[in-house]
């Protein structure tokens, strides 16, 4: 709907990319932006940046390896979780790739206590202590929480859970003195 407000009355165009610093990441967003997909996919897999496999679970996989190889050597929660990240296309494919992360982290001894969570529609969620998480919910005037305020989006590490279910959460903050480390904890309603 934004495209047929915007072809009826007129709207501002962002012409230049402020955002990529390399050059040809800029080119192949303006080719993504233009609608030429293919040119932008093949410029990215000529790059290296693209994976093609014959279906989902081969995507998978590819991808959790690939996710596997370039944690290795972060020098902490935080740097992997700045630096790295797995996207997919629908619920059911997160679902996935997170579950294959958390798996292989507890394979691997990197989780520890957990705790299951009832949701809404009758869906469960296992969260362990070490598990990556992001904040979805706002909490800053509602104050359901203890520590510092939480935002939507914030990315942190779980470094606690009490018999009850209370979840200790840690990120960071970027402030004007640098990298600050933040921390709240969650009761199981939040």
């Amino acid at each position: 709907s934004f495209g047929y407000v915007a072809a009826t009355i007129g709207a501002h165009e962002l012409t230049e990319n402020r955002r990529q610093r390399d050059e040809d990441e800029r080119a192949i967003l303006t080719a993504v932006r233009e609608g030429r997909y293919a040119q932008a996919l093949g410029q990215w897999a000529g790059k290296g940046s693209v994976v093609i496999t014959a279906d989902a679970d081969s995507a998978a996989v590819a991808m959790t390896a690939e996710w596997m190889r370039q944690r290795q050597g972060a020098p902490d929660a935080f740097a992997e979780m700045r630096g790295l990240l797995m996207l997919a296309a629908t619920n059911e494919s997160v679902d996935r790739l997170n579950g294959a992360a958390h798996a292989i982290r507890g394979a691997q001894g990197e989780l520890g206590r957990s705790h299951t969570y009832d949701l809404a529609m009758g869906e469960r969620l296992e969260v362990a202590v070490g598990d990556f998480v992001m904040i979805r919910r706002n909490d800053r005037a509602e104050r359901r929480h203890s520590g510092d305020d939480i935002l939507n989006g914030y990315r942190g590490e779980v470094t606690g859970i009490d018999k009850r279910g209370n979840l200790s959460v840690r990120w960071e903050s970027e402030t004007a003195d640098g990298r600050q480390l933040r921390t709240a904890t969650l009761p199981p309603a939040y």
